[in-house]
């Protein structure tokens, strides 16, 4: 991945509407109340991956919806616990990208579901720990 790309996921919030309200989440940064909604559903794994715009290449809102319903119905059949969201860049260059935080994925499942829907990069984590950024992109 570019430094110029990663530079983008770094300074993007990564938020997403929970039982707990709004937790928004930044790449590097401890986030109490996600620890708070991992210890309400018993997970310690979580990831926060979307099927939008593959390659980061932007598509139709049409066919954003139609990859993230399939991803959605992936992880729904495998029995995660799954929240809407979005990523918001802090420069607005990039429309805010609709995303799920997902509650008990494992890292390897997200990298292969972000490699699936054509993903450079997603954020992840284990409770107790910061977000950060895992690129999907095999060399």
């Amino acid at each position: 991945m570019d430094e110029q790309l990663r530079l983008a996921y770094l300074r993007t919030t990564y938020w997403a509407e929970t039982p707990l309200g709004e937790i928004r989440l930044r790449i590097g940064v401890a986030n109490p109340r996600l620890t708070e909604l991992l210890i309400e559903f018993s997970v310690e794994e979580w990831a926060f991956i979307t099927a939008c715009n593959p390659s980061s290449k932007s598509v139709s809102d049409d066919e954003n919806e139609r990859l993230q319903q399939a991803l959605k119905a992936v992880l729904r059949i495998d029995g995660f616990t799954v929240f809407n969201g979005a990523g918001t860049g802090d420069d607005g260059q990039w429309p805010p990208e609709p995303s799920f935080l997902v509650l008990g994925i494992s890292t390897a499942k997200a990298i292969a579901l972000g490699r699936v829907y054509g993903q450079n990069a997603i954020v992840a984590g284990i409770i107790g720990a910061v977000p950060y950024l895992i690129e999907c992109i095999e060399s």
